[in-house]
């Protein structure tokens, strides 16, 4: 499942919850999500993906088709995973970065320069928002 939130100002805060759905990125997803981008002015994204893992071939093919039709749909959007993350997902993560070619859209291993990059654009109530959010990782049922 990916969490789709906006809580305060501009901030949208995605997490990727385990497991990982066709569904979750089918059409009515995709347009759920663009809806949303499209009702915020110049949104900033944060997605946080420290806990999921290798998508398959299908998931990664239609997270390029999302990522590469919201191109342009917001200020900035960091994409946040784990250190440990499998090279295998870092690989499908930057393959689908680089097909997008999206200078607005960045991938972190360090949430602190992830916000560091989004602060430069948030108002001091997203800024402690976008703190909160990172601070919480998933947890698995």
């Amino acid at each position: 499942m990916i969490s789709r939130v906006r809580e305060v100002g501009r901030l949208i805060e995605l997490r990727y919850v385990l497991p990982i759905q066709l569904a979750d990125l089918d059409e009515r997803a995709l347009a759920s999500w663009i809806q949303l981008l499209e009702s915020v002015p110049r949104p900033v994204v944060c997605i946080d993906v420290r806990d999921a893992s290798v998508l398959s071939p299908e998931l990664a093919d239609r997270l390029a088709v999302l990522m590469d039709r919201t191109r342009g749909l917001f200020a900035r959007a960091a994409e946040i995973v784990s250190p440990s993350t499998s090279r295998t997902f870092l690989l499908q993560l930057d393959r689908i970065a680089r097909q997008t070619a999206d200078p607005a859209r960045r991938i972190f291993t360090d949430p602190r320069d992830a916000i560091a990059w989004l602060d430069e654009v948030l108002e001091p109530d997203e800024r402690a928002r976008l703190r909160a959010f990172l601070a919480r990782r998933n947890r698995r049922a």
